[in-house]
């Protein structure tokens, strides 16, 4: 109860702790006081622009790697679709 009051409080949804936890915790499933202080004054608030402009750069930089993954495996197929069925 004290956590949900306290996430109410800080205007985060119960149903996005989880997400928020995960995003918090970078991938190591921890998540340090000064980490969970940081992260938290991070969401607090709209996005930066440099905020906004460092993720779309992010999304260019994995689509390109998508893209590059597929031609790989596309010319190691010898240009063929397997069929996944």
């Amino acid at each position: 109860p004290k956590v949900k009051t306290w996430l109410s409080l800080m205007d985060v949804d119960i149903l996005d702790a989880q997400e928020l936890f995960e995003i918090l915790a970078g991938g190591d499933g921890k998540v340090g006081a000064q980490e969970f202080i940081k992260g938290m004054l991070r969401c607090k608030g709209t996005a930066r622009s440099q905020d906004t402009t460092a993720i779309l750069a992010l999304c260019v930089r994995l689509k390109d790697q998508v893209a590059m993954l597929q031609d790989d495996i596309w010319r190691r197929r010898g240009g063929r679709i397997r069929n996944s069925m």
